[in-house]
Parts: structure tokens; sequence; C-alpha cells
């Protein structure tokens, strides 16, 4: 039922069960092999003369990257690949992109961390071939890379339980300046993927754009993945890219997470258009949750949009702030927005469009919007009535609301609802009592249609009058 589903959203920390973060086995040090890559260089010479025979050699017995991978996916089980030193490799346009990753591979380059400027070590330049790695095999990880300048994405995943990065010691990668996706997560196969602790679309030092098209997509089928994770330092930064910090669409794309990572930021690392975007009938996508929200900030238009999508999407202990449009536009059904913190936007706080239904939006700090707090436009919510607030003070509020419906009451400097205070429950006729005290200038509240899922706009403030206790006066 409707009300039950309800009910479950409002629980503080709610996560979808059967969402899963990838957890990879480690490989076994007695079968694994590790080759180590000693020369930078990408060309012709630099494949592996013989693989399969658990030797990384070319023809001059150096082991370029190329041959390393090569001769990993030669071989059977889960092999290593680290580096001998800090390197440039930049590849070459007539070999074009490196191997496709097949067989079980760590690529990892923390060793050689450049722990003086906090930055990978090693760099691979796509020199505008189509993609910097592309992983097919399950349960890989990509650690501490600065993939760039590849003329399409960064690094492809089309298998499933990969990391790329970590919250290790020279575990991020930097995966930026490329033309189209810097991470794509992309069919079916890719499922329970974990992206964690990256730079994605700025500068190894994090302090300027170096944009791709996209910061991370997700889409045409992949499910369950983790963009971020459930402390901070598994965030992802994900800021600087021309259009979307974070691109998830398509059916069958359904269970995804992001979590604990920012998204922009700032004005000046803002994403070119929404910080995320979630379309096409993807679903029961989860952004956020109690300890491990996102921040989604100075984005160039929406913080973040929906639109089309199925299942229950949830967005839950965000900060949603200084978008230069709304916070949250949505033009889908069934959206959750629950303890998020949505100020000084453009326009709206929250933008519910004329078609969309069914978007519950409870407990929220809202406040210093352009616009409304909350805005339904034109029948927005099936046109739900905010509520009437006909007495306020500081103890608490009266007023009227539709029928049966759940009253949320807040206290603001404006017309918003800067604090959540309290829930109260309308009666049959609409009558609604609030007990508990009120610590803003204004008292505000919204409706919520427990039936149906949909929430109101904020009512009209009400002055909460100051009351001042004055000690009596004794006679002498």
């Amino acid at each position: 039922m409707k009300i039950k589903r309800l009910l479950a959203i409002l629980i503080p920390g709610f996560i979808f069960a059967g969402v899963l973060t990838s957890v990879l086995a480690q490989p076994d040090a007695a079968t694994a092999d590790i080759f180590v890559v000693d020369v930078s260089f990408d060309d012709a010479t630099t494949h592996d003369a013989n693989p399969g025979d658990g030797v990384c050699a070319d023809t001059f017995t150096l082991c370029p990257l190329r041959a390393a991978i090569e001769e990993a996916n030669a071989l059977s089980g889960w092999d290593t690949i680290t580096f001998a030193t800090a390197m440039t490799i930049t590849l070459d346009t007539g070999e074009g992109n490196l191997p496709n990753i097949t067989d079980q591979l760590t690529i990892d380059a923390s060793s050689v961390w450049d722990a003086t400027n906090n930055r990978p070590g090693v760099t691979l330049d796509g020199n505008q071939n189509t993609i910097g790695l592309a992983l097919s095999a399950d349960q890989s990880q990509i650690f501490g890379l600065y993939i760039h300048n590849s003329k399409n994405i960064g690094i492809q995943v089309l298998s499933s339980g990969n990391d790329i990065g970590g919250s290790g010691t020279g575990q991020r990668n930097v995966i930026s300046g490329n033309g189209s996706s810097g991470i794509g997560i992309s069919g079916a196969g890719a499922k329970n993927n974990t992206v964690s602790g990256n730079y994605i679309g700025v500068t190894p030092a994090g302090d300027a754009k170096e944009p791709n098209l996209l910061g991370v997509s997700i889409a045409n089928g992949a499910s369950n993945n983790l963009v971020g994770g459930v402390t901070a330092v598994d965030g992802n930064v994900i800021a600087g890219n021309t259009d979307y910090g974070v691109y998830i669409g398509g059916a069958g794309t359904n269970g995804n997470q992001l979590l604990s990572n920012t998204i922009g930021g700032s004005t000046a690392l803002g994403n070119g258009k929404n910080g995320v975007y979630v379309h096409t009938n993807a679903g029961s996508t989860i952004i956020g949750g109690s300890g491990y929200g996102n921040t989604i900030a100075g984005n160039g238009a929406d913080g973040i949009l929906f639109f089309d999508i199925t299942g229950m999407t949830l967005v839950q202990f965000n900060i949603i702030k200084e978008n230069s449009q709304s916070g949250i536009m949505s033009w889908g059904d069934g959206l959750q927005v629950i303890s998020n913190t949505i100020h000084n936007n453009t326009n709206s706080g929250i933008y519910i469009a004329d078609t969309a239904t069914g978007n519950t939006l409870s407990q929220n700090s809202i406040y210093d919007n352009g616009g409304q707090g909350i805005e339904l436009a034109s029948g927005g919510n099936g046109g739900l009535s905010a509520p009437v607030i006909i007495t306020a003070t500081q103890l608490g509020a009266m007023g009227t609301a539709c029928a049966s419906c759940w009253v949320e009451i807040f206290s603001d400097d404006a017309d918003e609802g800067k604090i959540y205070e309290g829930t109260t429950i309308a009666d049959g006729s609409g009558a609604w009592f609030y007990a508990g005290a009120l610590v803003g200038r204004y008292a505000t509240a919204t409706a919520i249609d427990i039936s149906a899922g949909n929430t109101s706009a904020f009512s009209a403030p009400k002055v909460v009058p100051i009351t001042l206790f004055l000690p009596a006066i004794l006679k002498p």
C-alpha cells in the first residue's frame, strides 16, 4: 500500500534492499602474476613477444604497458600490473587503443604516487585514441592513474564487480580531459561496480577544471553500481565537466547509488549543466543517505534533474545549493526527497513539473532560494493545495489542510522552510493542530497526501509573535 511505502521512506538512512556494493576477493598471491612496467613508450614494437608464457617482454625484453596487458589477458586468473617508476605513457596513434582487459587484472600505480604534489605518478595520455582503458573482465581494479586526452571515454566499464579508485594511499585516479565520459559504465553486464575516491573532470591538483563531456555515465541497463561510498574518503570529486556531472539513463538502468560525492562543489568548479541527470526509465536510484550525503553545488543548471524515471527514487541527506537553476527539478513520478538541505539556488528549491505526480518531499531544510521553496507548476503533484495556518505562536500552530493529510511544520526567516519542526495529521474535516515550539520568525507548512504520495508547496507564512516573559513587580 502507498501508506506503507511512505512510512518506509521516512526511516532515516533507509536504503533499498538488494543494492549492493562490490566486494572484491583479493588475488591469491601464490597464483597471481605480477608484471612491472619499466618503460613509458608505446609503438609498434611494444607488443608482448610471446603472450601466455608468463613473462612481460617485447622484442627488446622490456615491459611496456601494452605488452603487460596482452600478457595478463593471455593468462587465466587474476594478475597485477605495477610500475617501476613514475612515467607518462602516450598512446601511439598507429597502434590505437590499449588492449581491452579481458581477464581479471589489477593495474596499480599507487607505489609510484607523487606524494610531493599529491597526484598520480603515472599518466596515461590517450593521444586522441578513442578509449584510455576498457574493462570487459569482471572484478578488475584500477588504482593511481591520471587518464586524460582520450577522444571518447577515459575508462569504459562493460563488466561487473570492478573497483575504479579507492580510499587507500595512492589509489585515487584522475580522469579528466576526455571527449565523452570520464568513466562510462554501460550495458546489462556492468553491475556492482564501485567508483570511489577519484577526481573526475578536474586537474590532478583538484583546483581547476579539466572537463570531460560527462563525468560519470551509467547507462543502457547498467545496474547496482556505487559511485562513492559510506565514508567521506570514498566520495569522488565530480566537477568541471562540460555537460553533466553524473548521467544515469536507459531502461534497466536500476539500483545505482551516489553517496558521499562532491558534484560541482562551487561555482568555479561546477559542471556546465546539471550536477546529476536521471532519465529515460532509469529506476530505483539512490542519491545520498544518513551520514553519506552528497554535496551538489555550483552547477550550471539544476542540481538534480529527473525526467521519466521509474521505481522508487530516493534523494536523502544531501546538500544541494548554489546551482544556477533549481536545486531539484522533477519531470518524473514517485520521487522521495527526504531530509536534504536545499538553499541558495537561483530558481526554486524544488520544482515539480506539471506532468509529475507522487513526489513526496519530507523533513527537508529549504531556504533562501531565488524562486519558491517548493514550486508546483500547473498541476504538478496533482495540484495539491498548501495548508492554511490560522494561528501560530511560539508554542504551536493550527490551521486547515486536505482531509487526513500529514502536515509538516517549519520555521523560516521568510516564506520557505529552513527548520523542520515536526509533523501532525489533519482530521477528516481537514483541521489540524501542532503542539510544539516554533523558533523562527515565520511558521510555514506543507501537506502530504499519504494515499498518493503528493506534497504541496509551502503555505503562506504566518508571523510567530515574540512573547516576552517579564518578572512580576513585587510590592514592598
